[in-house]
């Protein structure tokens, strides 16, 4: 009975494969949808989605594209077409005539003029403060688009569903970060989200790589919101996933090659596998080739076509949009060689821009995510070109220190981790983002505001770039992932006050943020914080003291997280306490420093 069932399966499946075959050709959709003249990639691959392509022969309507490499798949609903560009090739519409022996269709295809330079990324500078946000969860600007498709799927009450935010309310909001001292706005994914399944809010289950969730606005709309952030003096990160798809993808249905995917299997999280030379190489493919949580299926870039399909679409949202810089998504799991060629693509096509690789492990390690920092060849002889990673590792430092009493020694102890990368200056440091509980919700003593101000002085002062997560500068509380989530006070209509307003915020909110303001903004002050070396002079009792020395200043640090004043002796010089309450006075010969209880302090001192 079995074979009989094979046997029958297989007939259908020849029965469709003719019936398919037999159909007039037809193309739905092309990515990318368009390309730029003059460009540094000499050739375009396009993947065309529709029926009936088996056997197709192509060719260009405009003698400066020439079509080089035709491959449809074996069930004709996609068709693999390469173009050359030639280097006199202007900015035109074209159209490629698509040929099978069932019938013949077009496909519209733009050549448009490369974006001048000044609108192309600019890459951060290693002293940014970059805020990071979910667009659905941060402010409402565009309530037409709640529901766009009218499947109920915005519901505030469910913190699994989309609440509303949308590109238009964040660029409403671009004068409030501006104030804050924001330099630069990351947002998780806009790309496209399947709306009939829950917990696609926050774009990182894409179904349509080359498209904006229609919740969050239009392709135009983001474009917009970059223009505007650029003017308010704010650069932009745009949050790439080249590791899976979503669930719903129309390729998890039907591939556009048997190689498309790694076979279903779930991802390894043993990721220390990765740093050694002698390990299996079975053990670190499970980790490359896994499907992360067992359900996001596993793009497979070891194939030639997904590789330059993914290289490609970060490309064109880079030169589209003209953002700044990458957040590139669980960049850990992603096959380091593929890592290398992207960045290198990147690098020639928008040399400026700036690429932060996501490199999380638990417990956060300093060897890992150093071992995936550009800018040296690591055992396997691979370069990864990432230019950061965030600091992980002192993120758990800080929040254990400061939010759960563990001994000040670890921060010390991490940051002599420093010696491990090859550009330590270039890590984001970070107190936490979309997926760990917020810091006030892991502080529950009593003085929970003093430790959130104490923990962001430390990060303001330490090397590297800074990321802040949307709404702890007024000390929101969330748990696990989705309840870290929640929306942020006034961005949407029926809210009861707005904290985007210092009028409508607590005393405790207002004072945390305006301490946050005068920290973010030190940072532009002295933009070598980023940079220079961190002397130690004290690690212990709860008390943190060192400096940051830049020429002829220097910029001591005092933080005093115990329960009684201290009093310390700082160098001859000190002119301005630049933060904090702490009270200076000279004796003699000596400059006295008092820090009160649970509070920290910043004064200059010069040579």
């Amino acid at each position: 009975m079995g074979v009989v069932w094979c046997v029958a399966a297989v007939l259908v499946l020849s029965g469709w494969e003719w019936l398919a075959a037999s159909v007039p050709p037809t193309v739905t959709k092309v990515e990318p949808p368009d390309w730029w003249v003059p460009s540094a990639r000499q050739s375009v691959l396009l993947l065309c989605y529709g029926q009936g392509l088996q056997r197709a022969q192509v060719v260009a309507t405009a003698p400066t594209l020439t079509v080089t490499q035709v491959r449809p798949s074996a069930d004709g609903a996609y068709l693999f077409v390469r173009v050359r560009l030639a280097p006199t090739a202007t900015p035109r519409s074209v159209r490629l005539l698509v040929r099978t022996p069932n019938g013949e269709t077009t496909v519209p295809f733009a050549l448009r003029p490369r974006p001048a330079a000044p609108m192309l990324g600019k890459g951060l500078p290693n002293n940014a403060v970059i805020y990071l946000l979910m667009p659905d969860r941060f402010c409402n600007g565009d309530p037409a688009n709640d529901d766009p498709k009218g499947l109920g799927t915005c519901d505030r009450r469910n913190l699994r569903a989309y609440h509303g935010g949308d590109l238009d309310g964040l660029r409403r909001q671009l004068p409030y970060l501006r104030a804050l001292g924001v330099t630069a706005l990351w947002l998780t994914p806009v790309y496209d989200n399947d709306d009939a399944s829950p917990d696609e809010y926050h774009g990182y289950h894409p179904v349509d790589f080359f498209a904006v969730d229609e919740h969050l606005g239009t392709l135009e709309t983001y474009r917009a919101f970059v223009r505007d952030a650029h003017r308010w003096g704010m650069r932009v990160v745009q949050d790439h996933v080249l590791n899976h798809c979503g669930p719903k993808h129309v390729w998890v249905r039907r591939p556009p090659t048997p190689r498309w995917f790694h076979p279903k299997a779930p991802a390894d999280y043993r990721l220390r596998w990765l740093l050694f030379p002698e390990a299996p190489s079975a053990f670190k493919r499970r980790i490359t080739d896994g499907w992360l949580f067992g359900f996001l299926p596993d793009l497979n870039q070891d194939d030639p076509l997904v590789a330059e399909y993914l290289i490609q679409h970060s490309l064109w949202w880079l030169v589209t949009t003209g953002a700044d810089a990458v957040r590139l998504d669980t960049a850990v799991y992603l096959p380091r060689a593929f890592l290398a060629r992207w960045r290198r693509a990147l690098r020639q096509e928008v040399p400026h821009v700036t690429v932060i690789g996501e490199v999380l492990s638990v417990p956060p390690d300093p060897h890992l995510q150093a071992f995936f920092q550009g800018g040296r060849k690591s055992y396997d002889g691979v370069d990864t070109g990432l230019d950061s990673v965030f600091d992980f590792a002192v993120a758990r430092a800080v929040r254990e220190v400061f939010g759960r009493d563990a001994p000040v020694r670890h921060l010390r102890e991490v940051l002599d981790c420093d010696r491990l990368y090859p550009a330590p200056h270039r890590l984001v440091t970070l107190l936490g983002n979309h997926d760990f509980p917020r810091f006030m919700t892991v502080a529950r003593a009593d003085n929970r505001w003093q430790r959130l101000m104490l923990a962001a002085l430390f990060l303001v002062t330490t090397r590297g770039a800074v990321q802040w997560y949307y709404g702890d500068e007024i000390g929101m509380e969330g748990g696990h992932d989705p309840d870290n989530r929640r929306d942020f006070p006034g961005g949407f209509p029926s809210d009861n006050r707005s904290a985007f307003l210092s009028a409508e915020r607590t005393p405790d909110e207002n004072a945390l943020w305006t301490a946050l303001q005068q920290l973010f903004r030190l940072r532009q002050r002295f933009p070598w914080l980023a940079s220079a070396p961190t002397r130690w002079h004290r690690a212990d009792d709860g008390v943190i003291v060192y400096e940051r020395p830049h020429k002829g200043l220097r910029l001591f640090i005092a933080i005093n997280k115990s329960d009684r004043p201290i009093v310390l002796t700082v160098p001859l010089g000190a002119t301005e306490t630049l933060f904090g309450d702490a009270y200076l006075r000279t004796v003699g010969c000596q400059q006295h420093l008092t820090v009160p209880p649970w509070s920290g302090t910043i004064v200059t001192v010069r040579r």
